[in-house]
């Protein structure tokens, strides 16, 4: 890691846990059983079979045919636990993937299928909705217009949902306009929640010490405003990677910016400079 005498130390900043949408493991877990996996709806084939008293989905095997009752069986849980968390988490599953929904032999659509897939994720929740979506979102849930919703490109989960309502000539459901309520609210908090420090100051003694592109491999077309802080807690910051010079044909030295994460900068090669030449001049 590159590192000077007035690098800033942000020893407050570390790795942070349970940045997801829904924070209960479990739960997660429990959602992508209900949702993944053959269709729950009954398909006329089994309502022809059980009108004639015979076993439903004959070409499944029982594995197969108690794998689709764990699922169903599983409803029930995973809408008390969304309850918990949020109403609208709840009223959007349910919507089409609970006991009614499938009573009533509503297939669920795609979009919403890929929305609970990304809901219920492994992954942080801001990796989903960055600070930029989150403002967008934020002003879709003040004024729910479809140009708001254009605005949503950066939540692709959500914009294909909110699209595949507006496509089919329909105002955007009550609980989906709460459900984005909620995610603008969580997501928010979250971000908050691991800012520990405000953007630095310029350090106007900032200067590079190297400007030789072809040796470190980066370029900045803006001036140094300060050195790269030290972030003690961050194992990835602060560990070196393995290697030795790289690059060769451009002069570039891994080991130089690399290595010591000097990355960031424009990678510029230098055949793409050696080509190019002043344009001549023709004459009629």
């Amino acid at each position: 890691m590159i590192s000077h005498e007035n690098s800033l130390r942000c020893d407050n900043v570390r790795y942070y846990s349970h940045l997801q949408w829904i924070p209960d493991q479990k739960l997660r877990k429990a959602i992508r059983k209900v949702i993944q996996g053959r269709s729950l709806v009954l398909q006329s084939d089994d309502e022809d079979d059980e009108a004639n008293d015979s076993q439903p989905r004959v070409n499944m095997t029982k594995r197969g045919q108690q794998d689709l009752l764990d699922r169903i069986e599983a409803i029930p849980g995973v809408q008390d636990g969304m309850s918990r968390l949020d109403k609208s988490l709840k009223d959007v599953f349910s919507a089409y993937f609970g006991i009614q929904a499938l009573g009533a032999g509503i297939e669920p659509p795609a979009v919403y299928h890929r929305l609970l897939m990304q809901l219920s994720a492994e992954e942080s929740a801001i990796q989903t909705a960055n600070r930029p979506a989150l403002e967008a979102l934020r002003l879709f849930v003040a004024y729910p217009t479809s140009v708001n919703t254009s605005r949503l490109v950066g939540i692709p989960c959500l914009y294909e949902v909110l699209e595949y309502h507006n496509a089919k000539g329909e105002g955007y459901p009550e609980h989906l306009l709460s459900l984005c309520k909620w995610m603008w609210q969580w997501g928010e908090g979250l971000l908050k929640g691991i800012i520990v420090h405000q953007a630095p100051s310029i350090d106007e003694s900032a200067c590079l010490t190297d400007h030789n592109w072809q040796k470190t491999g980066c370029s900045y077309t803006m001036p140094q405003v300060r050195y790269q802080p030290q972030y003690r807690y961050l194992k990835h910051d602060t560990r070196n990677e393995p290697g030795g010079r790289r690059g060769a044909k451009c002069s570039k030295y891994y080991s130089k910016y690399g290595e010591q994460r000097l990355t960031g900068g424009i990678m510029r090669l230098k055949q793409w400079f050696m080509t190019l030449r002043a344009p001549s001049n023709h004459t009629a």
